[in-house]
């Protein structure tokens, strides 16, 4: 069985899953694969995040995982892929939105930028959508990103409910301040308060809020009148773009599909020809053979006349002496 660690990015997934290795020696995998080397080294991700690799491919560990009793806590950013439990953490959006912005930048290239990541023109799509995904299936228990910098006896027994744990707990001390130390650019603030940034203009701030005030609110984030405002020309703007953008997917997809079926199809050409040239170089060398038997035949063909021929020779002779 698995029990899913899911989040949206940068929204405190590994300090659940530091959480659950330092209070009840959990360890956990990871769905994009992706922290192998993470886990090979004895050090502070495999000793204090519980970070674990795989042994063999992500499909074959998945099918194995849920074919089995034992569970298996596996992180995730992705949506839900089936109906196993999960523990979905969820934080301030624009502070998710803003530390992915970071991450995306340092550790991939910046291929997002924080306009396409609030909208989400993004892989993990929009920080809204990814909630509702995930907190509208059975078997989930959402924690906020706040309740787990000092959790209660409350939440720590939650969270052993959910992945099964039966042990002790031990208490909780949180080694931000040394993972920190050691990785500077993967934990940068462990904070929970929204202090804004250069780079979150009014601009992002009033797109955030077009897409995501309903959630904000929901989620106490936010009084309804301190949402700022969109105006209506960046929501029609806004509109078109994300449209624009689930076009394209929808064609990478198709080409996607189309790609491998070229490719599936360039396999079984090879395949074929492979038959092909092999079914050619037998022949040929069959014909070889067929032409070694004709050469063998005509041989034993003219034996046999010159054969016949002497027999002939030596009758004829026998006859004639017997008649003188």
């Amino acid at each position: 069985m698995i029990v899913w660690l899911a989040s949206y990015p940068r929204s405190g997934n590994t300090l659940l899953r530091t959480l659950l290795k330092q209070t009840m020696g959990l360890s956990s995998k990871s769905d994009s694969m992706d922290e192998n080397q993470h886990a090979k080294e004895d050090g502070s991700w495999s000793r204090i995040v519980g970070v674990d690799g795989f042994a063999s491919d992500w499909i074959t560990f998945y099918r194995q995982a849920c074919d089995t009793d034992e569970v298996h806590l596996v992180k995730t950013h992705n949506p839900p892929i089936d109906d196993q439990p999960a523990i979905y953490v969820v934080r301030d959006g624009r502070k998710a939105c803003l530390s992915y912005h970071h991450f995306d930048r340092e550790f991939r290239g910046g291929g997002s930028s924080l306009v396409e990541i609030v909208a989400g023109i993004d892989r993990y799509g929009d920080w809204s959508a990814h909630y509702r995904a995930w907190n509208g299936r059975k078997n989930t228990l959402t924690v906020r990103y706040e309740e787990l910098i000092t959790p209660s006896l409350g939440t720590l027994s939650s969270l052993a409910n959910v992945v099964a744990h039966r042990g002790p707990i031990a208490s909780w001390q949180n080694p931000f301040d040394r993972l920190h130390a050691e990785d500077q650019a993967f934990f940068r603030e462990g904070k929970t308060d929204w202090e804004g940034a250069p780079e979150w203009t009014p601009l992002i701030d009033a797109l955030f809020f077009h897409l995501h005030r309903t959630l904000m609110v929901e989620l106490d984030y936010v009084g309804d009148t301190e949402a700022p405002q969109c105006p209506d020309e960046m929501k029609t703007l806004v509109s078109a773009t994300r449209r624009l953008a689930t076009e394209n997917k929808l064609l990478e997809t198709a080409c996607s599909e189309r790609l491998n079926l070229v490719r599936r199809l360039d396999g079984e050409n090879k395949l074929l020809e492979a038959a092909c040239s092999e079914r050619l170089d037998l022949i040929k060398r069959l014909e070889n053979e067929n032409k070694f038997l004709e050469t063998a035949c005509s041989e034993r063909l003219s034996l046999i006349n010159r054969l016949a021929s002497e027999c002939e020779q030596m009758r004829q002779r026998s006859v004639g002496q017997s008649g003188g």
